[in-house]
């Protein structure tokens, strides 16, 4: 019964993909119990992941629109390839639909998961980190610096 399950398994995902859990599992019995437990596992997941992606997309959208002063920041924020590649995928379509009406809320609800990588990726990274320049000798304040470590002391 157990090679069977497994063997069944097996036929409707992939040898490959069981092997993770046969390395870890003691019996067939035991590796489909793991295989299932992660479908599971993941499934118990996924509104968290979605509650993550709706909060990050939000966030990033409202970060934006006060650094760039518009609501379509997207729009000129945005120039590398894979982006001209999202714009003809979505905002296009979106357009043939709203017109000229096109809110920037419908784009950024419409941006999958996959592209706020690319937009924390290091081509963008001018918009997340700006690190402060060092102070400069002159405007050095030993005592505050003094007064501050005291306060963590």
């Amino acid at each position: 019964m157990d090679a069977s399950l497994v063997a069944r398994l097996e036929k409707l995902t992939s040898v490959g993909r069981l092997q993770r859990y046969r390395t870890a599992a003691a019996s067939d019995l035991e590796t489909a119990v793991l295989y299932l437990w992660n479908i599971e596992l993941t499934g118990a997941l996924l509104p968290a992941i979605a509650i993550l992606e709706v909060s990050l997309r939000n966030a990033v959208h409202a970060s934006l629109t006060r650094k760039e002063g518009t609501e379509f920041w997207f729009q000129s924020v945005l120039q590398s390839q894979k982006w001209l590649n999202i714009k003809r995928q979505i905002i296009d379509d979106l357009q043939a639909e709203y017109g000229a009406t096109l809110p920037a809320g419908k784009v950024i609800a419409e941006l999958t998961f996959g592209t706020w990588p690319h937009i924390f990726a290091n081509y963008y990274r001018h918009l997340w980190w700006n690190p402060p320049e060092p102070p400069k000798a002159a405007s050095f304040d030993a005592t505050r610096l003094s007064s501050s470590i005291a306060l963590l002391q």
